[in-house]
């Protein structure tokens, strides 16, 4: 097998049906009265919802839904406590399913709607969130009743609506929307997946976790099993919110190449174009962490190092050399030093040395999180204004953002480390709470709060050629490109890349630009497809695509260090003997 990644140091089911929508707190009555207009450019043919007041917590009025040309008749809806059905059945049982849920917004929620909408100013008596569900009339996917006003856009599953009384997102909720027969899977092998691993809960080693497989697009298998809270005795649902870390990387990686693709930067551009700090980095030649002996650099540190991994950077947390002891030493270990910036903190470690001159070696660093201070400069926004505004609203991932607002603290997974001995998941506050506020740094690398349905969305996007439900992000070429191997030659991790944490094997493994590429599954001694492409998050989360097979998977936990258990490879063993046709 060669050499294996060296573990990260750990720091000082039940199924899930197309209905079940929880509410997660009462209206606020303020009669908010919002009405519709038709029209919106449907598939098929114009489309229209009426939706009466929010009163007291009940939700009064008629829906009328157009799709395909096929006028649907008015349903009246009644508010049930706590959970509030907006849409009923109206076709042949399972044909169409609806529902909804109302919770009061945050002023940030709205705030980032608003910047999504850009509505004109208003006065808000009370705000709520509406989320919808429902499958097209022929069964082949959901799509979304519009909401009641203006901003519709075609063949969308998530509809952008502007209120008089405030700016609510309407967004469908995670649920199966295509048997697993249908879509090429066994479903007995399925459940072997979640037999698999509620045995890490049922023994304690895991908390809970989550997990999609969905086949040309469509969610084939959702299953969810054990707590988000162990000690508030709080399930893991689909709306449960989790830590992915670096799984942010991913993100990054495609907002650089959306602005690489409207010509922001060429790959080979030295990084000192956009941040001048690193014109005057050096490499680390000898010496200790108390005396270093550095050279200067042989070729500049480009773009195209940042998204692969070559430019010489490092983590605090790898333990393994002197300069892993400088970031330390400068604040950078499990986190970024209070008060710095992304920008203040891109300085500190083009200050630093690198490893190697860029391009001689592949190491797991902070190279995302300086490819997203180049968004920033590039793009003049904020990261988390970048990713709003050009990602995440667009893909309707309401539920992904650089920290969560009060409101849904609840459905934040609380964090868990293994008790040293034991293998026992126990509860790692410390760590956890820093996503309960925003941060001084907005980490490309690792800072990212989502959701199983935000990043399933995520992940067909990739899958899509760039391309989701009408909105592209990137050409399908430049994501093909982007989970090429770009390692020279052709070489896996396991011979140009040093043998510390990364979230990926190493043997068969290659790296495109921001993802690891399957080249070799036989020698990667793990079932899977040659160009297969995804990445890992800290606290035990990955998601994958798979082009061969159409498929991707997300799964999520909240178990910090992700080397803890051999999660992945059990996970694409399983998915991998599912797959029948």
């Amino acid at each position: 097998m060669g050499r294996s990644p060296s573990p990260l140091p750990v720091p000082s089911p039940s199924p899930v049906g197309s209905s079940g929508i929880e509410a997660s707190g009462p209206v606020p009555g303020a009669g908010v009265s919002v009405v519709g207009t038709p029209g919106g450019g449907l598939v098929g043919g114009g489309g229209a919802a009426v939706v009466g007041a929010v009163d007291g917590g009940a939700l009064v009025g008629d829906v009328v839904g157009v799709e395909v040309g096929v006028e649907l008749e008015a349903v009246g809806v009644e508010a049930v406590d706590p959970v509030v059905d907006l849409f009923a059945p109206l076709v042949d049982g399972d044909d169409v399913v609806r529902s909804a849920t109302l919770r009061p917004w945050s002023e940030s929620s709205l705030a980032k709607s608003r910047a999504a909408a850009a509505p004109p100013t208003s006065t808000r008596a009370a705000s709520t969130r509406v989320t919808t569900t429902r499958r097209r009339l022929d069964g082949t996917g959901p799509k979304l009743v519009p909401g009641p006003t203006a901003s519709l856009r075609p063949n969308r599953r998530r509809w952008t609506n502007r209120f008089e009384a405030g700016t609510p997102w309407i967004m469908a909720k995670l649920t199966v929307e295509v048997d697993a027969d249908e879509a090429g899977l066994d479903a007995e092998r399925l459940a072997r997946i979640d037999a698999h691993f509620a045995h890490y809960v049922d023994d304690g080693r895991l908390p809970g976790w989550s997990l999609a497989v969905s086949r040309r697009g469509r969610v084939a298998h959702l299953s969810t099993y054990g707590r988000r809270d162990i000690e508030a005795d709080r399930p893991v649902d689909v709306d449960t919110l989790f830590r992915i870390y670096s799984m942010t990387k991913p993100l990054t990686s495609v907002a650089a190449m959306m602005l690489h693709e409207e010509g922001a930067f060429a790959l080979s551009d030295p990084v000192s174009r956009i941040i001048p700090a690193f014109a005057d980095a050096r490499v680390y030649r000898g010496g200790s962490a108390l005396r270093p002996v550095t050279e200067p650099l042989s070729e500049p540190v480009r773009i195209w190092h940042l998204l692969t991994h070559t430019a010489g950077l490092t983590y605090g947390f790898h333990h393994a050399h002197p300069v892993d002891t400088l970031y330390r030493q400068a604040g950078f270990e499990w986190g970024t030093p209070a008060g710095l910036d992304l920008a203040a903190c891109c300085d500190v470690w083009a200050g630093l040395p690198l490893l190697f001159q860029p391009g001689e070696e592949w190491n797991y660093s902070v190279a995302a999180d300086v490819l997203g201070r180049v968004v920033e400069v590039a793009s003049g926004q904020s990261l988390d204004t970048f990713f709003a505004e050009r990602i995440l609203g667009p893909l309707g991932m309401d539920d992904t953002a650089f920290w969560v607002d009060e409101p849904d603290q609840d459905r934040l997974a609380a964090l868990y480390l293994p008790l040293p001995g034991t293998a026992q998941a126990v509860r790692g506050d410390a760590f956890g709470q820093a996503a309960l506020a925003p941060p001084d740094c907005l980490s490309g690398g690792g800072g990212l709060v989502s959701s199983a349905g935000d990043y399933v969305r995520f992940a067909s996007m990739l899958l899509g050629g760039g391309e989701l439900d009408g909105v592209r992000l990137l050409g399908p070429r430049t994501v093909g490109y982007m989970a090429s191997n770009h390692l020279p030659g052709g070489a896996d991790l396991e011979s140009f890349g040093r043998p510390l944490f990364a979230e990926t094997t190493f043997d068969g493994i290659g790296f495109g630009l921001g993802f690891s590429v399957v080249v070799d599954p036989v020698k990667n001694k793990v079932p899977s497809s040659v160009g297969e492409f995804g990445w890992g998050g800290a606290a035990s989360t990955v998601f994958w695509v798979d082009p061969a097979e159409e498929i991707t998977v997300v799964f999520l936990t909240q178990l910090l260090p992700s080397s803890t258990h051999p999660i992945r490879s059990e996970l694409k063993a399983l998915v991998s003997q599912a797959i029948v046709a």
